[in-house]
């Protein structure tokens, strides 16, 4: 009789490392520590987290125009990803990206919640 199952589903994680399994439980956990956060924010605390992610989202845009300002100055302005950067603006190309996505994840995390206080 078929059940649906097979033998070896239920241990499913039983050969996974258990330090790996508890690492990748780290970044859902600081997500969800975020949204208390960002739910407990009321009035002028929201609006300094909100500048704070914006002058970080900032900074990442900078960031990456000054990683990308040798490129400007050939002429390539529709160039995507550190390919034809040069080997010195890699790191800062890097960091840019990661500034913008930082700042940008949070401002749209407190987007999504500020539709909640309506």
């Amino acid at each position: 009789m078929y059940t649906g199952r097979s033998r070896n589903s239920v241990n499913l994680f039983r050969y996974f490392p258990h330090d790996l399994l508890a690492l990748s439980m780290l970044p859902m956990a600081a997500i969800g520590l975020l949204f208390s956060l960002l739910f407990c924010l009321q009035g002028r605390d929201w609006i300094v987290v909100f500048i704070i992610a914006f002058a970080v989202a900032a900074a990442g845009a900078t960031s990456l125009f000054y990683a990308k300002l040798p490129l400007y100055r050939q002429g390539q302005f529709f160039a995507f990803g550190k390919r034809n950067l040069p080997q010195a603006s890699h790191r800062l190309y890097s960091f840019g990206c990661w500034l913008s996505g930082v700042g940008c994840l949070v401002i749209l995390l407190l987007i999504i919640v500020s539709t909640q206080w309506r």
